[in-house]
């Protein structure tokens, strides 16, 4: 009975991933989609603030940069030799020159869909967005949303047998500077892929080498995820190549002349962390990291992982059971999952552990958070009423489903004032979608519901939400 149980679950995990994977995001305010017209070029306005207080694993990413975990491909054949460096082009001498045939800017005025969002104050943020859910565009707004300039970098535009747009995944680390590649997980994956760096908010951009995929080994697809800045010459990201039986291909690519070189630091060809869905990748300094993922129910325990040689190989780190469930981690009719991992400094960290429990009737969902205050050698935990976390600071958090567990509206927005020991239902909303704060009041979010997607705002802590309609600047 307990393999039978296991292969049932397993069976409705790889259906569910599917439905998340494939299916479109559904979520938000229901608006008209922007039409599509000619582009032209918006010369990108420079703005000044500092950074977000919390470090969070996850980068700004477009909706549809979520790796599928489907049961798609077969399993892989090791290659003759695993190579490790992916740059073959010389570095460029300065800010690149535009690609032969670059994504057009928007045009002026223009109405603009926005799939992600990172706010630095009341005023200052960016952003990916563009016509019909895209993500192909990199903005910047300093209105508070209502207006955006295109600073999107010089990245060649799709070609005619690609299905759609690249989406961007973005890395902010304040107003001037930020970092960007493209990917999608719809398309095959390129002979190359080039990683930008603007410190002028993005009036330019600097390319790196050449990033050679074919030299990482069998990439089917592309889809970067989870940058990591130490400071402005170290970091990391994670590359998604393919998916298989419950695996997610992937290899983490180091920098450390600030994105023009990067090297492959893990096989993906090989066994260790290649099973399960990578859910954020976070660096604590240049030899200590933590991997956090899913498994979706396919198999017992939970999936944490911590390398302590810069990422090149990764461990399975003992969590202590959730408070109050000792056996959560041992029982055989229940898996678990890491999100949602922030850093507050080098000691100080939260993170969501979510589970899925198969029972006599129903697979249910159990949600946890976990905090350490001594850079995640010890971990205590207590009750949380979402997996999906937005840390405005090590007290204030926000929870919202978005969408696991098939959960259907109204999904409940909830705030925690005390790191997560308690927490308030503030608002049952219609819609779900990626959330942005800069204080215990002004916050964004990407709303989605019913496919269509709206950016909301709102001044009193998630009560009372308004449409910004927000379009190209002048």
């Amino acid at each position: 009975m307990r393999n039978q149980g296991w292969k049932f679950l397993a069976g409705i995990a790889i259906l569910a991933f599917a439905a998340a994977a494939c299916a479109p995001a559904t979520e938000a305010p229901p608006t008209s989609a922007p039409t599509a017209a000619a582009p032209t070029v918006v010369a990108a306005t420079a703005t000044t603030n500092a950074p977000a207080t919390a470090t969070t694993v996850a980068s700004v990413a477009a909706p549809a940069t979520k790796v599928p975990t489907t049961a798609t491909l077969a399993p892989r054949a090791s290659p003759t030799v695993a190579p490790t460096v992916t740059n073959t082009a010389a570095a460029p001498a300065g800010t690149a020159t535009p690609a032969p045939n670059p994504i057009a800017h928007l045009r002026a005025g223009q109405a603009i869909t926005i799939t992600t969002i990172h706010m630095l104050d009341a005023k200052t943020g960016w952003a990916t967005g563009g016509l019909d859910n895209t993500g192909d565009h990199v903005l910047t707004t300093a209105d508070g949303g209502q207006t955006w300039h295109d600073v999107t970098p010089p990245e060649p535009a799709p070609t005619g047998d690609q299905a759609q747009p690249n989406a961007a995944t973005l890395k902010v680390s304040n107003a001037s500077t930020a970092w960007v590649i493209y990917g999608s997980f719809q398309t095959a994956a390129p002979a190359m892929a080039t990683f930008w760096r603007t410190t002028d908010g993005g009036q330019t951009w600097l390319a790196s080498r050449p990033i050679d995929l074919a030299g990482i080994g069998a990439a089917d697809f592309f889809q970067p995820s989870d940058i990591s800045f130490l400071d402005a010459q170290n970091g990391w990201f994670i590359a998604h190549l393919g998916v298989g039986m419950n695996h997610d291909y992937f290899t983490v690519l180091k920098t450390q002349d600030g994105g023009l070189s990067w090297t492959s630091l893990i096989d993906p060809t090989a066994g260790g962390p290649q099973s399960c869905q990578k859910t954020g990748l976070h660096f604590t300094d240049a030899k200590n990291a933590w991997l956090t993922g899913d498994c979706q129910g396919v198999a017992p325990g939970v999936f944490f992982k911590q390398s302590t040689d810069a990422g090149a190989t990764w461990n399975d780190f003992a969590l202590p059971a959730p408070a109050g469930h000792p056996d959560m981690f041992t029982r055989q009719d229940a898996g678990c999952g890491t999100y949602s991992l922030s850093f507050f400094g080098a000691q100080n960290a939260k993170m969501a552990v979510a589970c899925l429990i198969l029972g006599p009737n129903a697979i249910t969902n159990t949600d946890f958070i976990y905090t350490t205050a001594d850079g995640g050698q010890n971990w205590t935990s207590s009750a949380a009423p979402a997996r999906s976390l937005t840390f405005l600071d090590p007290q204030n958090a926000w929870a919202l489903p978005t969408g696991e567990g098939n959960n259907q509206p109204p999904f409940a927005l909830s705030h925690t004032p005390d790191g997560g020991q308690s927490w308030t239902t503030v608002k049952q909303l219609a819609w779900t979608g990626q959330l942005s704060f800069v204080d215990v009041h002004d916050g964004w979010a990407v709303a989605q519901a019913d496919q269509a997607t709206s950016l909301v705002k709102t001044n009193d802590g998630g009560k009372t939400w308004q449409v910004v309609k927000a379009k190209v600047a002048s």
